[in-house]
């Protein structure tokens, strides 16, 4: 690909992306497993289309950005200049997410995981978007200090960003509790907890604490969100993770679980690094009971519910 700023071409292995003085940063590589296809380099150079974002304008292959993006199916021709103007999209992003589709080791800057999502989904790139919430959905990867701080980053997007959110479910479920646990929960929409409660990705020790963090939720604002509460509390003892916490203050109690305890324990997460909770928690097998003894919690919303609701912690 050649990127041309007005009169004057240059290559763009020559383009180096600015940092921050004194900052290292970080790199997401995004292998080609989960996208297309690599085409050789003398397909690359035929029939080069002009797409212009923001200053430059860039030499492309039709035959690349037709492969990977739907929003070019109907819109290139040779020898016309495309203007893609979308508030997500920058020549430096559209520079990561060309790279991507025609290097075997494109790379993105970790801080640009969530924008280069919605400039995936202004591009209608389905195959770069898989790429990267499959490296976020890794459990196991490197990113599991920042997912929740990420799934808070796209749901701020909108409409778009909720459809996101869905999809990374399978990561962040895995901190449902850190969580619960930060001041940006009380933000999220009905729908929004919808998606979570309705989620077979959520780990928790009880199905208690699913009721009690919508219990936390709904109190947040009861006179405008009560009428949330009946769909919502439909969504409890959906198929779970059961996890075990070895620092839980309530983990072998034998009283029921209250919102007081509840609400200690997530103070207790959220004085801690995500990473800490993911590394010491235990996933336990779905024959194994819950870690906490839970009650029957279909009694206890239709038993005094909105009463704990309207008490104050």
């Amino acid at each position: 690909m050649d990127v041309r700023d007005d009169k004057e071409s240059i290559s763009v292995t020559e383009m180096k992306t600015t940092e921050e003085p004194g900052q290292t940063p970080k790199w997401l590589p995004f292998p080609r497993n989960v996208r297309t296809f690599l085409l050789p380099l003398q397909v690359l150079c035929k029939n080069p289309v002009l797409v212009s974002v923001e200053d430059k304008v860039f030499k492309c292959s039709k035959v690349v950005l037709v492969a990977n993006c739907q929003i070019f199916s109907s819109t290139l021709e040779i020898g016309h200049t495309l203007k893609l103007t979308a508030s997500c999209l920058s020549s430096k992003r559209f520079i990561f997410a060309y790279g991507w589709m025609v290097t075997n080791h494109a790379a993105i800057p970790y801080e640009e995981m969530i924008n280069m999502l919605m400039v995936a989904d202004f591009l209608k790139c389905s195959p770069l978007e898989k790429s990267i919430l499959t490296i976020f959905n890794d459990v196991d990867g490197y990113l599991v200090k920042d997912s929740v701080r990420f799934y808070f980053e796209v749901i701020e997007k909108g409409e778009k960003g909720d459809r996101l959110a869905r999809e990374m479910l399978p990561r962040v479920g895995h901190s449902f509790l850190i969580l619960v646990a930060s001041k940006e929960f009380a933000k999220v929409t009905a729908k929004q907890l919808y998606d979570l409660l309705s989620s077979s990705h959520l780990a928790v020790q009880s199905e208690s604490e699913v009721l009690w963090a919508v219990i936390c939720w709904l109190r947040e604002d009861y006179e405008n969100r009560q009428e949330h509460g009946g769909y919502l509390f439909k969504q409890l003892q959906n198929k779970r993770i059961w996890i075990k916490d070895p620092l839980c203050p309530y983990l072998n109690r034998t009283s029921k679980l209250s919102m007081k305890m509840f609400r200690d324990y997530l103070q207790l997460l959220n004085a801690e690094p995500e990473a800490n909770f993911l590394s010491r928690i235990e996933i336990l097998s779905p024959e194994i009971p819950p870690a906490v003894p839970q009650e029957n919690i279909l009694d206890k919303i239709l038993e005094n519910i909105y009463e704990n609701i309207l008490s104050s912690s």
